[in-house]
Order: structure tokens, then sequence, then C-alpha cells
């Protein structure tokens, strides 16, 4: 249906009420707009009838009352040209190219907003979609303009517009006439108008059952502040939202609680003096040049798991944290400062005139002052998926000098996922997946065909639509020049980011699980991969999937996954190991190894991670009757308590072996032996998600046996004769089945290395493209 050109839409708080920055625009285009040019629509969670602030405008022909997510709200939001919020909007909502919507928010961030908050990860989400969504966001600051940019992960991509001209809200205070205090709020409060008033307006506190004895607390402090002021002075209350509810009908508040629908600001105009905690409503009332105290009794508690932008104890306006510091300084209210430094940083720009110029700007594109946090780099959107290390060091490869780098998160992030989280740069951006697609009944109905079928051509501009709305319902008009999908086989999001962002380049992420899975994806996605611009992975057997658009990353980010130092005690040397991220380290059992083994000039490793029982014997057999030198140094890696037994039997047990079990990390053991001469590794290579990795740190004197039950390494460019391969590196060899590791003994006997290098020497294979890797950013210039 057509946007309606002359329909504004305002919503405060979720229709809580008709008050802040969007009540204040309200007021000056109804008072500029003398012709009634412009139909309003108020977004309310209540009924009109019993709001005092709605029954002021009650005789205005032009204005409507909606409820809250009712069939007339959502045709409003739909249908309005101009779109007025202090919050956000539900995570269906997204702007259409030709509606103005501006976001106004509501107030100085003293508490920290955004991915700076405490508590549950991503709960930010539909407030950063919202910004994104935004055409202009009002500022009444630098300072809050940065933080609500930088906090929301926005800057570089916000490409609407920062007003940095005050906020709307400020005006009522400055401007509010003597009418008001007659017919609006001195029929809600009982105010002597001979007297001064003092304004209390805690925050919230508290749990919702335990609300009485929040009356009773609050009630004690409203007596503290009445015997403690001076005879001439009043005292009225104006508490937070969730607590009005409970509190207006309670009698002994009577005539001193100002009605929620009421706004703070149009209110301060007959304020003397505020007292407040921790709102921002402080900052606000800088611009009076009136007293301000505040009241913190429990700081402490309070800001325990809540972080500030603003020190308090820095603040020049007096802070005081007892009921006999509050009564001290009320006794003395009127000798109280009324300039503060603060109104420099925070309020320098309230000169009364806020509101009319940005409705100037908003109606007839007069000038204001605005600041741009956008850039012209290029986008990279990278759909994560479930977080891991192996993401995580991915993502935190990419360089993002010359690039803004959006990651799309699930949100749904568990304990174990949040170290993952924690880790990611600084300087890449993070938003977190809120809502669902948004279809029609007709498009839900195309939507299930291509979700579960082959998309014929003529269904696939609806697929492009479909999946497109669910792009701009996120990311608004970022335009985006590459995607990768990080999240494997997962159906949905490779047809979401295919159809979603057809003119974008797209890579496709698969780990060695999603190799090893890939059969199970859908034939009707299936045949979309082919497409992708590449499919990588840090696994060479992306190579045996057969796709001509698959390529090997190159990562070394295993290697550097532990830490190795010296320490001596009574007099032996032991290496120690722990790894490099902290966060492990807290149920890491760290293990020490003798460093002459570590350091040996003629060390073999048998690493026998999952053999046991005939099979390790077997093994043993073999590599004792033909390979074993008892000069050289031996360490076995496996089942502890049998290959010790095995031993024993067979009347082996020497000093030059170290028996490991294999309990013990196992990358941890192999990274600590690189510089052995022979490295018997028969865990199977097709489950081996390190190995590689492995083979990029091993000294150039070492040869490594690997058990390929699957004859992978064939398959992806090995050599012709399916023993050696080089396709990883050269020194790498090996064995399809355990008679071939017989075999492989018997040529090699004592003289392994000379065998090795003779008898398989290296025999590249013309097939370039398969061995062809790249490191994840030099992919993305190749786009």
């Amino acid at each position: 249906m057509p946007i309606i050109d002359n329909m504004i839409m305002y919503e405060t708080f979720h229709g809580n009420s008709m008050t802040d920055n969007p009540f204040a625009l309200f007021l000056e285009i109804v008072r500029q707009d003398t012709e009634k040019k412009y139909n309003h629509v108020w977004v309310l969670s209540h009924d009109p009838e019993e709001d005092i602030q709605a029954q002021r405008f009650s005789e205005m022909d032009n204005l409507y009352f909606v409820d809250l997510y009712s069939d007339e709200y959502l045709s409003a939001i739909a249908r309005a040209k101009i779109l007025i919020n202090n919050t956000s909007f539900p995570p269906y909502f997204f702007r259409r190219p030709n509606q103005v919507y501006v976001n106004t928010w509501h107030g100085t961030p003293l508490k920290t907003l955004g991915k700076d908050m405490a508590g549950t990860f991503g709960q930010h989400k539909n407030l950063a979609r919202n910004f994104i969504q935004s055409t202009h966001i009002l500022s009444p600051n630098k300072f809050t303009g940065e933080k609500i940019i930088f906090s929301h992960d926005l800057d570089g991509v916000y490409k609407g517009e920062i007003i940095e001209e005050g906020y709307p809200r400020i005006d009522l205070a400055q401007k509010t006439t003597k009418d008001y205090l007659d017919n609006v709020l001195m029929n809600d409060v009982q105010l002597d108008k001979n007297k001064k008033t003092v304004l209390y307006a805690p925050t919230w506190r508290g749990e919702v059952d335990s609300v009485g004895n929040i009356n009773d607390d609050l009630l004690q402090k409203v007596q503290l502040m009445k015997s403690a002021l001076p005879a001439d002075y009043q005292v009225l209350l104006k508490v937070h939202p969730l607590l009005y509810k409970y509190i207006k009908t309670d009698e002994r508040f009577e005539n001193i609680v100002i009605s929620d629908y009421l706004d703070i600001n149009e209110i301060s105009a007959f304020i003397d003096v505020l007292i407040t905690d921790y709102s921002s409503a402080f900052i606000d009332f800088l611009a009076t040049h009136k007293p301000i105290i505040l009241f913190q009794y429990d700081q402490e508690e309070y800001l325990a798991d809540r972080g500030v932008y603003i020190p308090l104890d820095q603040l020049s306006i007096p802070i005081v944290t007892s009921d006999y510091e509050l009564k001290k300084i009320l006794q003395t209210v009127d000798s109280l400062q009324t300039n503060y430094v603060e109104f420099d940083k925070f309020a320098y720009t309230q000169l009364g005139d806020s509101s009319e110029k940005i409705v100037n700007h908003l109606l007839r594109k007069q000038e204001v002052k605005t600041v741009n946090y956008s850039n012209d780099l290029k986008n990279i959107l990278v759909w994560t998926g479930k977080l891991n290390k192996e993401k995580v060091e991915q993502i935190n490869s990419l360089d993002t000098s010359g690039k803004n780098i959006l990651l799309w998160h699930p949100a749904k992030v568990s304990s174990d996922e949040e170290r993952y989280v924690q880790c990611i740069k600084e300087d890449i951006k993070v938003f977190y997946n809120v809502g669902e697609i948004v279809y029609d009944r007709d498009d839900y109905v195309r939507y299930m065909m291509i979700r579960k079928n082959t998309v014929h051509q003529e269904l696939i501009f609806d697929a492009e639509r479909i999946f497109k709305t669910n792009i701009d319902r996120m990311f608004g008009d970022i335009i985006f020049e590459t995607v990768i999908d990080m999240d494997g086989n997962n159906d949905f999001w490779i047809q979401q980011m295919f159809y979603g962002l057809p003119d974008a380049y797209h890579d496709l992420y698969l780990s060695l699980s999603d190799i090893n899975n890939f059969d199970k994806i859908n034939k009707n996605v299936k045949d979309i991969i082919p497409e992708l611009t590449n499919v990588v992975s840090p696994s060479i057997l992306i190579y045996e999937l057969n796709l001509k658009n698959a390529i090997k990353l190159d990562s070394d980010y295993i290697s550097e996954g532990y830490n190795f130092s010296e320490v001596n005690i009574n007099g032996q040397d032991f290496t120690l190991n722990v790894p490099v991220n902290q966060d492990e380290t807290k149920t890491f059992k760290s293990e020490m190894i003798s460093s002459h083994f570590v350091n040996s000039d003629s060390l073999y490793i048998l690493m026998l991670k999952n053999n046991r029982d005939k099979n390790l014997t077997d093994i043993l057999d073999e590599y004792f009757k033909v390979v074993d030198d008892d000069k050289n140094d031996l360490v076995i890696y496996g089942n502890k308590n049998q290959i010790m037994q095995y031993l024993y039997n067979n009347d082996l047990l020497r000093k030059n072996i170290l028996i490991l079990d294999n309990t013990m990390d196992f990358n941890m053991v192999r990274y600590m032996f690189i510089n052995a001469e022979l490295i018997f590794d028969l865990s199977n290579f097709k489950y081996d998600n390190d190995f590689e990795n492995l083979t990029r740190s091993i000294s150039n004197k070492t040869r490594i046996i690997k058990y390929d039950s699957l004859n992978v390494i064939n398959k992806c460019g090995g050599f012709k004769n399916s023993i050696g391969f080089t396709s990883v590196k050269e020194g790498i060899f090996a064995i399809k089945e355990f008679k071939h590791y017989k075999s492989l003994l018997e040529k090699m006997g004592a003289d392994y290395a000379r065998v090795l290098d003779e008898e398989f020497g290296i025999k590249k294979t013309n097939n370039d493209s398969k061995n062809y890797m790249t490191d994840i950013n030099d992919l993305i210039l190749s786009h």
C-alpha cells in the first residue's frame, strides 16, 4: 500500500506514555502546522481515556491513537511517511525506502550501552538493528553520539544523519508556560504556589515481588526530605514506570506522586531543585541552571553489575551516599550552586530551540549540525553460525584495514561460546540476529517451495526478493561486496546468503566436520554450492568433494595453541606446557615431560591415539621387530596401561622410553615433539582436524608416517603410488592399511631416512589446482 505523505507516527517507550523527545517534536510540529496539514498517530499501550497527557489533546481532529501491536499499529508503521521513536520498533519492522525514521533515543548515557553493557551477550540486538534502519539519530552532545555509534558497532556503516542540535524534550523545561502548571500539573498533584518545589526522581530498584518494601523505603526517603528542607519547600515524586503502577494506589503518596503519563521536562519548568540518583534526568536538568543533588545511598550495590561511562567521583554535582548526608545538604539547600562544569560537555546545545531546528530540518530541509561516522570502505558480511576456536581464529585473521567486517551472529550465545565472542577483535563489528523473515501469506507458500525443492527459473526472482527482505530487515541500506558463510552445511543460511545477496561474492566455509557430513545437505541446496564464488576449508579434504570452486585455506592457527617452557625440579629438567588461551587454562591439566625427550637429537614417536588390544600389540610387535634401536629415544602415546604391560611382558622397559597416556591433550603432545626424527601418527587422517597445521611446525629433519585408511590423500592429489604424498609438505608419507605399515617397516629397517627419501622420493602430480592454497584475506582481495 502507498506511503501516506502527511502521516507522522510517534512512539515513546513502547507506547508507555506520550512523553520524551517524540512528544516535544509533536508539540513543535503542531505549533508550526497551523493549516493542520499533518495527521498525527500516537502509539499507546493503554486506554487514552485514562491518560492525563492524551486528554490534553482530545479535541484535535487530526490526532489518532493506536493500540500497541494492533492492526492499526501495523498499518501506521508501514504507511506513515515519518516515524519517530525514542527506543525501538519490533524485530519485524524495517523501513521502506521512502520513509523517514527518526530515532531520538532518550538521554545522555550515564550507564553503559550496547556491547559495553554487562550481562547477556546480544541484549542490544534489536536496538542496533533499529539504529541501522533509522535515517536520523538525535544526539544532544558529542559524547552521546559517540557512545550510541561505537557501542552498537555502527561506526563506518551507519548511513543516516547524526543530528547534534540538542534534545527537543529539554526545550520543554525552558519554554513550558504557566498554563501547564494551572491546567495540567495542578490537576494531578497538590501544590502550594507560594513554596519552592523539590522533585525526587529515583530510578527503579528491587524485584517486582518486593514492591511493598520498596514503597516503605521510598516513603521514608520522602519524609526525610520533608523534615530536612526549610519550611518554604515542598516535595514531589516522579518514579520509574515499573513502580508507578503500584505506588499510584498507595494513599501515603496521594497528591505528591506525579502521573507516569506526564513528561518530566515539562514538570521541570516549575521545579526548583532536582534530587535523583543514576538517571540521566540530571543531565537534562543542567540546562535549567538550578540545583541538583545525586542521592546515591546504595551506590556500591547499585553499580556492582552496571558499568558507567561518566565516573561519578569526577562530577561537580554534589553526591550524597547516606540519609545523614542528604539531611545535612538539604538544610542548606538555598546555598547550593546552580552552574556545573558538566553543562559545557553535556548541555552546550540546549538553547531552547532544538525542537524548532530539528523539525525545520525534517520538514523543510533547513541545515542543522550533523556528524558523519560513515566511510566508503567495502563491507564484508560474515555469518558465523555457532562460534568455535577454529572460526574465531579465521575471523580474527581477517584484515580490517580498508574494509568494514560485520559479523552476523545467531544471538543464542551458550556459556561455552561466550569466551569465543569475547575473543573477537575489537575492530570487527558484531550484529546479533533478531526476529525472522517477514512474508505475507502468498510469499510463505513460495518460501516453503524454495526451501524444500530445487528452485526453478520462475521462482528465482521470488527467492531473491524474499531472502533479500531479511537482509534489509537486519542491515537496512548497507551494501555488501562479499559474504562469508561459516555455518557449513546449514541449508537455510546457504540459501539466505545466495538469494538474499545476489550481487555479492559468496564464500562458503566448511570445517572438517562439515566435509564429513556434506552428503547430508538437501539436494536442492547442494545444487547451489557449485554456483558460489568459492567453497573454502582449512582441510585438504575439501578437494574430496570434487567441486571446481573448492580452495584450501592456508591456516596456521592451531600451531600457536601452546606455550612450552623449561623448569628445573630437584636438579631434573622438565618441559611444561600451558595453552596460550588463558580461558582454557582454567580446565587444562598441565603436564611436565622430561626435557631429555623434548630436546633429544635422536627421537622416534609412536602416536597410537585410539589403538588398543590386538591392534596395538600388532603395531608394537612390528615396530620393535624391525625399526627399534635401543640407542634411540622413544615416546609412545596411547593406552598407557596396555603399553606398560606390553613392554613388561616383552622385557622392553628401558629409561629412554617415555609413555604418555592418551588422556593427555593429543595435539599438545604432537607439538611438543616437533623436532623428532620419525613420527608414526596412526590417527585417522579423515578425522584429524589439526594434522595439516602440525605439518607447518615440524623441523626439516622430521619424517611423518600418517595413517590414511580411506585413501583420502590419493584422492586429494597425493603420490600416484598411494604410499607417500606431498599435498601438505615434503617429508610426510601415508599408509592405507596395516599391511602397508608392516611392508613399509620391512623396507625401512633402521635406515628409514634413506629408504623413505629414495624409495618414496618426491613425485609431484600435475594437478596444480588441487595443491593451490590461499589465506582468507587473499581470497577476499581476489574478488
